[in-house]
């Protein structure tokens, strides 16, 4: 069974097991991926946790391939984001 490890700041290092999902490469990864990635990003721009703000707009996040980055205007909102 696949794990997922991850470590915030200097926190001990976690593992989660992965019970279900898609394996890397398969043809439907990408397609499931936007559709999730979408509805998580809108529900981002719905909550009040802040972002960057600009003059015309607040950026939340930023998404390139299967990358993403939570942008928020102190640890505290970053976090509310996380969980």
């Amino acid at each position: 069974m696949p794990l997922l490890k991850f470590q915030q700041m200097k926190a001990q290092q976690k593992k989660i097991k992965i019970n279900t999902g898609v394996l890397q490469g398969e043809t439907m990864s990408p397609t499931l991926f936007n559709i999730h990635i979408n509805d998580f990003v809108h529900e981002l721009e719905k909550q009040e946790w802040g972002g960057v703000t600009f003059p015309t707009r607040t950026i939340h996040s930023l998404l390139f391939a299967d990358d993403l980055v939570l942008l928020a205007p102190n640890p505290i909102n970053l976090q509310q984001k996380i969980d």
